[in-house]
């Protein structure tokens, strides 16, 4: 098993290690978590066979189902109607997507879902492509790391995934609570979990069967699914991603 290293690895571990415990001791299987270096990474590792189960971003599964065709699992209640933030410094005068032009710039890393691709997308479509918006324009290591460097100062604002950086706040993080939320996306499809089509059906039912039983009435399990900052998961269709799928065809990326 592994999953998007969207932020530092340790916080990815905490993040999924109780789902993980809890949905592999119900499938009755033994599991062990493999750290990717990076998103493409991850896609890789799911076609050569070294990772066999993942928690994958949008644009991720959609690489990885278009390579290897990867199967859908389950999806976390939330992910469904997902959001990506701009996040400034809280003493930043900014009060409007507007006030941004001429500034600096954070995506998260090119294959994120959250940090890059939607966030780009809904840009473009209120007429403020980035390459020309802004002064400048870098990509994070992950959504902590481009918390860090508006709060450093190194840029002016960045995109985020929007549950996280929420999370971050209401836990009063030492990085996050130098920032405030400049504006939030419309909703869109993110996250999945997806295992390789090699897996016997019988094994990807069980796990699929294990995720849709997470019960919030039983501690452990409830604890959890507050880590994953979700209230329980639900089967999971590769269609849900077709926009996305439509947005990385179009700029040639499948």
């Amino acid at each position: 098993m592994s999953a998007l290293p969207d932020q530092a690895p340790d916080r990815v571990l905490a993040q999924h290690e109780g789902v993980r415990n809890e949905v592999c001791r119900l499938a009755a299987v033994r599991c062990l978590w493999t750290p990717v270096s990076s998103y493409g990474a991850l896609v890789d590792g799911l076609g050569r066979g070294t990772i066999d189960l993942a928690f994958l971003g949008g644009v991720t599964f959609a690489q990885a189902r278009h390579r290897f065709g990867l199967v859908p699992l389950a999806m976390r209640d939330i992910d469904f109607a997902f959001t990506s933030v701009i996040l400034v410094r809280g003493s930043d005068t900014a009060r409007s997507l507007a006030d941004l032009r001429g500034r600096r710039f954070a995506f998260g890393p090119q294959a994120s879902t959250s940090g890059h691709l939607m966030p780009r997308y809904f840009l473009q479509r209120l007429g403020m492509d980035p390459e020309r918006t802004f002064s400048q324009v870098v990509y994070s290591t992950g959504h902590d790391g481009t918390m860090r460097m508006i709060a450093d100062g190194r840029v002016d604002a960045g995109a985020v995934n929007g549950p996280l950086a929420y999370a971050y706040l209401a836990a009063n993080d030492s990085v996050a609570r130098r920032l405030r939320v400049l504006w939030r996306s419309p909703p869109y499809t993110d996250y999945v979990w997806a295992a390789r089509p090699e897996l016997p059906p019988e094994l990807r039912r069980r796990l699929t069967d294990a995720f849709l039983d997470l019960d919030l009435t039983i501690p452990v399990q409830r604890r959890a699914l507050e880590h994953e900052g979700a209230g329980g998961y639900i089967p999971a269709d590769a269609d849900e991603f077709g926009p996305i799928t439509d947005i990385l065809r179009q700029r040639g990326h499948l």
